[in-house]
């Protein structure tokens, strides 16, 4: 049995998802193939393959913002007229990083949240050995849409473009409060 098979017949609603402290790959997948405008999702509904050391942190059903989650970005990104957001920086500090790793607004992000509670599903694979090598081969085996790096994604120049204009967004707030 392969481990995208575990991940995808063990898939589950967020109010699901264990406590797993542990390190290993997780993956995300829409309930509904058509959930993500403009987005061509495999029949599977595979949405993103990711890595952590610690599972239960890397959870991004529980995050309180997109600042620190790429896939929450790219998610809103896509959404952002749909769900009416704002983009604004993840920080208030002088690093451009801030707006580059933008996140919404803190309505924008509960709109985001509930967003995902209703439309996607996750899945974890705890492992103890190279969870690189993991992630990595899951990527090229599967070619996750939101994934923009590890494999030649066609998606990925339309999904750059809608997450420049979030940071564009982002960056006007923060230069207005340096």
């Amino acid at each position: 049995m392969s481990v995208f098979h575990d991940l995808s017949s063990n898939r589950d609603s967020i109010a699901n998802i264990p406590d797993c402290p542990t390190p290993g790959a997780y993956a995300i997948f829409a309930i509904d193939p058509g959930c993500l405008p403009n987005i061509d999702l495999p029949p599977s509904g595979l949405v993103y393959i990711g890595l952590s050391i610690d599972l239960e942190k890397r959870n991004h059903f529980k995050a309180k913002h997109s600042g620190f989650h790429s896939p929450r970005r790219s998610i809103g990104a896509i959404l952002k007229a749909q769900l009416q957001l704002t983009a604004i920086p993840r920080a208030g500090g002088a690093s451009g990083s801030n707006y580059n790793n933008f996140r919404f607004s803190d309505d924008g992000e509960m709109h985001l949240s509930h967003w995902m509670r209703l439309n996607l599903e996750y899945s974890i694979f705890p492992f103890d050995g190279d969870v690189n090598e993991l992630e990595t081969q899951l990527i090229r085996d599967n070619k996750p849409p939101l994934n923009l790096t590890k494999w030649p994604n066609p998606q990925k120049k339309m999904i750059q473009v809608l997450r420049d204009t979030c940071k564009g967004e982002a960056k006007v707030v923060w230069q207005k409060h340096r």
